[in-house]
């Protein structure tokens, strides 16, 4: 079974720019949108793979 890393380019993106002052809201002010984002690109992710060891 090969494992996969998981990744949320936008969560990454918008904190990187919040550390780096190019944004002012913290990002714990959308953890809502981020987490839901998170859970439709896994659900997305699933819903499209194959396992071929099955």
């Amino acid at each position: 079974m090969e494992s996969k890393k998981v990744w949320f380019p936008a969560t990454e993106s918008y904190c990187r720019a919040w550390l780096s002052g190019k944004v002012k809201t913290n990002p714990s002010n959308y953890k809502q949108q981020f987490a839901q984002a998170a859970w439709l690109t896994l659900s997305i992710d699933i819903a499209g793979s194959t396992d071929s060891a099955q």
